[in-house]
């Protein structure tokens, strides 16, 4: 039992110290180098940088942290800051009346209370591991001894902690790298997960040595020391028995993240291991997704992603052919931080051109990971979703706009100016019952809550009604139902939705496509404080008269929808995501929808030399 009251063992040997074993002195010598960089990032050179080394070296002292177990609890004091130099940490912070939720998570490399240290005051979360973890503790006492010496040291920590503060308010995920996957046979009545794990470890090699590791070659080649095992891969991926064996929970005991593996067809109920990991489970444990396997080639089973879901709680899931590399490449670029998420602005017809902007990435070779939409930008997202080619996303979007002609569906207008009938005669025809869960990229859409003044993201349900919600601008179509709820097009509180990509993708990842036009609403002349039909008409037909030049009501009801989210747009236009991508569509208007060719072809022009210079600016494979 240490000072901070929490079951840790405080060793007192100093990083200074070095083993005669001479793997362990290079990892010791590391660990070293790592806690240095952490703590000071921009440490002088020369014979300066030799001393305040010198001087860390003799104030660290170890601690090992056993999963599960908390470093620090809220609200206690300040006294001394650490790093993390193996393992993984989680910052929780506690919330009346409902559980504790976990803000960010804390990889190798990372200092952990230092703001506490410097402020004097309790600690602002709680930190406890996610798995077995060794850090480097410094005292406040040592601390303040350093700074003395060395005051400089002082004003990087500060600037470390603006940084800090900095992607906080950002909204920064919590997620952080990943080093060790366990993975977990789901289900009852499945075998081992032993080709799973392969296909997983040989995806992973595409971005650094990766370890595959059974109880049956755990011997090999330097057996279960973590340590030894981080040093020399960058991932490696823990196969867990199909029952819970002491090898099971060490696996799980040494992870950054749990996969849980299954065939999509198999039992969904939750077995030994899962059941173990749920009565162990709390605001901070590793953090679980879910992978369903299909026979390859095959479509996902209609219905089969929320019986699985229902029964468990993950972050995330996943679907993936049994052997397909394209399917494990993807799965692998979300756990290491590398999948690439699109989000699709609305429009009306201006939306085509995310067509264009879709044929683009595959003809760059850019993957799509993740994708998400607003309006029209949502029905497109859920094509992309479904792996459909650009020709039949076209052919689809020609039978529902041009020749089905939802948009003329006019009735009494005492909620709407459309019925709604063809709108949903239309999703219906494109995309029958498919639920979201079982798209097979990740998708959601957007929609706005009429009911609550919230946005809703929709990821599980009827695709077609949540298509209908986010595609209802507010007077031209009939609001959607919703458990009590009215929602109505999604653009009327974000009609740009990468910041909720940026949930599941890292910002530098995402890439978001506004379709809306550059110019804004306008008259030509002031036509006075009232305006009639008469007025309009004979402007409008008198040959020595021009017209007034207003927009029309659809044009007014799409402007009026997306006024909430014309900042947002912009602010992606000076930064916060990868790559921001606003195509002209001057030109075209809301219901130019027999252009859609055209338009998807302008769309494909502006978007390609673009996607290039990101791809090679980000040294994309």
């Amino acid at each position: 039992m240490c000072s901070l009251g929490c079951q840790v063992e405080c060793s007192s040997v100093r990083l200074g110290i070095v083993s005669s074993d001479s793997k362990l002195s290079d990892i010791l010598r590391a660990r070293v180098h790592l806690a240095m960089a952490a703590l000071l990032p921009d440490s002088p050179r020369g014979s300066t940088a030799g001393e305040l080394e010198k001087d860390l070296e003799a104030e660290f002292e170890w601690i090992k942290l056993p999963g599960g177990e908390t470093l620090f609890r809220e609200g206690d004091p300040g006294d001394s800051l650490y790093i993390l130099v193996s393992g993984r940490l989680a910052a929780v912070v506690s919330q009346p009346g409902s559980q504790a939720r976990t803000v960010a998570e804390i990889s190798p490399g990372e200092t952990v209370g230092e703001m506490a240290v410097l402020t004097g005051e309790g600690r602002s979360a709680s930190v406890v591991a996610l798995r077995d973890s060794e850090l480097a503790r410094l005292t406040k006492a040592r601390f303040d001894h350093l700074v003395e010496k060395h005051p400089r040291a002082l004003m990087q920590i500060a600037a470390l902690m603006v940084t800090r503060l900095k992607r906080a308010n950002r909204g920064a995920s919590p997620r952080a790298s990943v080093a060790t996957i366990a993975v977990v046979p789901a289900g009852t009545g499945g075998g081992p997960a032993t080709d799973f794990a392969r296909h997983l470890a040989a995806a992973l090699e595409g971005y650094g040595s990766a370890l595959h590791l059974n109880s049956a070659t755990q011997s090999a080649p330097d057996g279960i020391d973590g340590d030894l095992l981080e040093s020399r891969y960058r991932y490696i991926v823990f196969e867990c028995d199909s029952a819970w064996t002491p090898w099971t929970e060490r696996c799980l005991r040494q992870a950054d993240r749990i996969v849980l593996a299954a065939g999509v067809a198999a039992s969904p109920q939750p077995n030994e291991i899962e059941q173990h990991l749920d009565s162990a489970s709390g605001a901070a444990s590793a953090r679980r997704e879910l992978v369903l396997l299909h026979a390859d080639g095959r479509e996902p089973l209609p219905g089969r992603a929320a019986q699985w879901l229902e029964r468990r709680s993950v972050a995330m899931h996943h679907h993936a052919g049994q052997s397909d590399p394209a399917s494990f490449a993807r799965l692998a670029r979300f756990l290491t931080g590398r999948a690439i998420g699109l989000a699709l602005s609305g429009g009306g017809a201006r939306g085509f051109v995310h067509v264009g902007v879709i044929r683009a990435l595959r003809e760059a070779g850019i993957p799509v990971d993740a994708v998400t939409g607003t309006s029209m930008g949502s029905i497109i997202a859920a094509q992309c979703a479904l792996e459909w080619d650009g020709p039949a996303m076209l052919d689809a979007l020609r039978q529902g706009f041009v020749d089905l002609n939802p948009m003329g569906d006019y009735t009494v207008p005492v909620v709407s100016m459309l019925r709604g009938k063809r709108m949903v005669k239309m999703l219906s025809g494109m995309f029958g019952n498919v639920e979201i869960e079982d798209m097979p990229r990740k998708y959601f859409c957007v929609s706005a809550n009429l009911t609550t003044g919230e946005v809703m993201t929709h990821e599980r349900g009827l695709l077609r009604k949540y298509l209908r919600a986010s595609s209802s601008v507010p007077g031209l179509l009939p609001p959607v139902w919703d458990r009590g709820a009215l929602l109505v097009d999604g653009g009327l509180l974000n009609n740009l939705p990468a910041d909720e990509m940026c949930r599941y993708c890292d910002k530098s990842s995402v890439i978001a496509v506004n379709c809306n036009p550059q110019r804004q609403l306008a008259s030509r002349e002031e036509f006075g404080e009232s305006l009639s039909f008469s007025q309009v008409l004979w402007r409008s037909v008198l040959p020595r008269r021009k017209s007034l030049g207003l927009p029309n009501i659809h044009q007014i009801l799409e402007r009026t929808t997306m006024l909430a989210s014309i900042g947002a747009a912009s602010a992606y236009e000076h930064g916060g995501i990868g790559l921001y991508l606003h195509p002209p569509t001057d030109e075209f208007s809301f219901l130019d929808v027999k252009r859609m060719e055209y338009i998807a072809e302008q769309g494909a022009l502006y978007a390609l030399p673009k996607i290039e210079a990101w791809k090679k600016a980000m040294n994309l494979p």
